[in-house]
C-alpha cells in the first residue's frame, strides 16, 4: 500500500480528498474474510474408485498383495459451497486454530469438499455437510478475530502516508517557490494550494 501511495501521480495526490484516498487504499489492501453463502450450496454424485488398502478398518485376505492397491467402487459426494471474501485467506492460519482443519478445495469463490462411501446414507451425509461447514465457520470466525481492527489500522496507515506524501510534494513545490526565480510552467504540475 505505502508503495503504491509513493507511486501515486503527485498532482492526483494533492488534488484529491485525503478521505476518499485513505478509504481507496483501505478497502484495496484491506482483508476480507470469506463468508460462507450456505443458501447457495449444491451437490452432486458420482460413482467413484478409491484406494483401501491403507485403511485401518479393512481385513486383508491374505492371498491379496499388500504393497498395491485394493480399488473399491462407491459413491462420491461433491459438495459445493460458494463464498463471499478473499480466497486467499483459506491458505491463512489463524491466531486460535486446531490441529485439524477442514480439508477442501478452493476454485474461484467455491469451496470443494468430497464425502466417499460404499454404502453412503443420506442422514449420515447430511451429518458430515453440517459438520464440515460448522469447522469451516469456526475457523473463519477465528480469523475474523486474528484480523479485528486490521482494516481500521490499514486506513490510519493510508492517511499517514497520503499525508506525508503530499506534505513532501508541497514541500517541493515551495522549495522552488521561495528561490524568487520565476517557475517554469509544466502542464503536469500540481498547482500549489
Amino acid at each position: 500500500m505505502q508503495a503504491e501511495v509513493a507511486s501515486m501521480d503527485g498532482n492526483r495526490l494533492l488534488n484529491t480528498n485525503i478521505d476518499d484516498l485513505a478509504s481507496y487504499f483501505a478497502n484495496k489492501f484491506g482483508v476480507e474474510v470469506p463468508e460462507l453463502l450456505e443458501a447457495e450450496m449444491t451437490v452432486d454424485q458420482r460413482e467413484a474408485q478409491r484406494d483401501v488398502s491403507g485403511d485401518p478398518n479393512r481385513v486383508f485376505f491374505y492371498g491379496h498383495d499388500r504393497g498395491g492397491p485394493f480399488m473399491m467402487t462407491g459413491t462420491e459426494i461433491t459438495v459445493d459451497v460458494p463464498f463471499s471474501g478473499d480466497p486467499a485467506m483459506f491458505k491463512v492460519r489463524p491466531n486460535t486454530y486446531n490441529s485439524s482443519p477442514p480439508r477442501a478445495s478452493v476454485r474461484g469463490n467455491i469451496l470443494t469438499f468430497n464425502i466417499w462411501g460404499e454404502n453412503l446414507i443420506a442422514e449420515r451425509v447430511g451429518q458430515q455437510i453440517t459438520a464440515f461447514v460448522a469447522e469451516v465457520n469456526q475457523w473463519l470466525e477465528w480469523q475474523r478475530n486474528s484480523f479485528n481492527g486490521f482494516n481500521d489500522a490499514l486506513a490510519r496507515e493510508a492517511r499517514q502516508a497520503i499525508d506525508q506524501r503530499r506534505a513532501k510534494l508541497l514541500q517541493n513545490q515551495n522549495l522552488v517557490a521561495n528561490l524568487g526565480i520565476p517557475l517554469k510552467h509544466r502542464p503536469d504540475a500540481p498547482s500549489p494550494t
